[in-house]
């Protein structure tokens, strides 16, 4: 079975889900609601970003909820062929005796080694939230319900979620815990890896063995919310009342978690606010987006003279801006992408971002580029030409001895001090050599050395070399790379023959 993924632009979705939590300020598009619930939040499904948060990251139990990820693993075992949605699965004895227990939600009535299809399963889990189904499928799939919820543990791993699974319907509260943002983002990535789950989530009944089966998510049956489709109502003593909704307007998706409400209706109520809070909080960053598209504007320069194989920083202040959004910006030089240089920036007058970037040999103009990723996918991009300084790069430097004459049983450490002459940070090949010969594990591809100087040194063993005259050096820029000096420091050294004994042993131990 193929996924039926949307066509959907999610910039750094999963992967970076935070980021504009942590580092953008919230989008202020109408009072901020005021949540009685234990736990909940407000995420934009297409940008990740969270507008509203309650205890976001405290763990609590989710009931019901749970079989989100439960459906995840279903869809999972659909999408690599090892199930379909007209699959017949025989019910187990436990699956059977639950489904017909009034101390579990649902009373499907499911028959001990009867076949039901997945897709009827399905149906009755996303609308009565039916534990005994559920319980079905994980047998199924996982041979045993431990099984399966330890695989439900990894996915949540594997994800990053502050997430942990007891079963796989959520009846149990001891050892079931998720924090309202994982259960959001959980929530995000089922719709966006299977947006099928949809078309379940948004039945407001449906039939099962000649049985009608109201949805439980009365936001949807009583229409109270524009554009409404799902997703899952949880309830026991542990969890109280939660809920994650989702809605749909004009292509985009708000999706809300609420969790530890009071009661049923307060749940829903408290559901519908956080949706229509979070659509107003979109249209609030839409209008600054489009502001940025018609004013954006940045100004790019260095911060040191660029020459060849040297260490700068670029910088591009923002101006022309009349609204602020966020955004994650990257820089390009000579049409690459500079490797690090990716991170978020509240795009704002006077906003600064800057990378460090190696700059590379050539005569022409360095081409910089800052490109800026709006979350909608929107792509601006400022260029410049750069120009660069003429003249090498050059180094002052010296060994803390001029000539060394060493016995064949002394070492002695020789220090050696150099920095750049220019205001730059110089970034070239260099190492120890001896008598005309690198020396093994001495030599250094990419040695950093600006102008306030840099120390290093090298242990010397009079043993390892042969009486007589040697030379020791540190180089710089051996190759010859263009743009920077090749400069040598050498130290003049003597190996010394033996000396005689100048000791006389005594027997009696006293000196001589």
């Amino acid at each position: 079975m193929k996924k039926k993924r949307r066509d959907r632009n999610l910039p750094g979705l999963f992967a970076a889900v935070l980021l504009l939590t942590v580092f953008f300020p919230r989008a202020m598009a109408a009072q901020e609601p005021a949540i009685s619930a234990e736990g909940a939040v407000v995420m934009d499904f297409d940008t990740g970003e969270f507008y509203y948060e309650k205890n976001a990251d405290l763990p609590r139990p989710v009931a019901s909820m749970t079989k989100l990820m439960s459906l995840y693993l279903v869809f999972e075992e659909m999408e690599a062929g090892n199930l379909s949605p007209d699959s017949l699965i025989a019910a187990g004895a436990r699956a059977a005796a639950i489904s017909n227990n009034s101390l579990y939600s649902g009373l499907e009535r499911l028959q001990a080694g009867e076949n039901y299809r997945v897709e009827d399963l399905i149906r009755i889990i996303m609308t009565k939230s039916c534990n005994g189904s559920v319980l079905a499928l994980a047998e199924h799939i996982g041979g045993t319900e431990e099984a399966f919820v330890k695989r439900m543990n990894e996915t949540a791993a594997r994800w990053g979620l502050n997430a942990r699974f007891a079963d796989s319907f959520g009846f149990q509260d001891d050892g079931n815990a998720v924090s309202p943002r994982s259960m959001a983002i959980l929530a995000q990535r089922l719709i966006a890896d299977y947006p099928q789950i949809l078309d379940y989530s948004s039945l407001p009944e449906t039939v099962f063995q000649d049985r009608s089966f109201l949805s439980t998510n009365t936001l949807l049956r009583e229409g109270m919310v524009e554009g409404i489709d799902g997703l899952k109502t949880g309830t026991t003593d542990g969890a109280g009342h939660c809920f994650t909704g989702t809605a749909q307007r004009e292509g985009r998706r708000i999706i809300s978690v609420v969790m530890g409400a009071s009661g049923h209706t307060a749940r829903m109520l408290e559901s519908q606010t956080l949706l229509e809070y979070g659509f107003a909080c979109r249209q609030v960053r839409e209008d600054a987006w489009n502001a940025i598209r018609e004013s954006f504007h940045a100004d790019l320069a260095a911060r040191s003279p660029l020459r060849a194989n040297t260490e700068v920083i670029l910088t591009a202040a923002l101006s022309g801006l009349t609204a602020e959004a966020g955004g994650q910006v990257h820089w390009e030089v000579e049409g690459l992408p500079v490797e690090g240089s990716e991170r978020a920036l509240w795009l704002m007058n006077g906003a600064t971002a800057e990378t460090s970037v190696l700059v590379p040999a050539g005569d022409e103009p360095l081409s910089a580029a800052l490109v800026v990723t709006l979350p909608d996918g929107t792509v601006l991009r400022q260029e410049a030409q750069l120009p660069r300084d003429e003249g090498e790069v050059t180094f002052t430097g010296r060994m803390g001895v001029r000539r060394l004459e060493l016995y064949p049983e002394t070492s002695f450490r020789v220090p050696f001090q150099i920095r750049c002459d220019q205001e730059v940070y110089s970034v070239t090949p260099a190492g120890w050599y001896l008598d005309g010969e690198p020396i093994p594990f001495f030599q250094n591809a990419a040695f950093r050395v600006g102008p306030e100087g840099r120390r290093s040194g090298y242990n010397l063993f009079g043993g390892e070399l042969s009486p007589g005259e040697h030379l020791l050096e540190f180089r710089l820029n051996p190759e010859g790379l263009p743009g920077v000096e090749q400069a040598s420091f050498p130290l003049e050294l003597l190996i010394l023959e033996d000396p005689e004994d100048i000791f006389t042993h005594n027997p009696e131990g006293e000196a001589a």
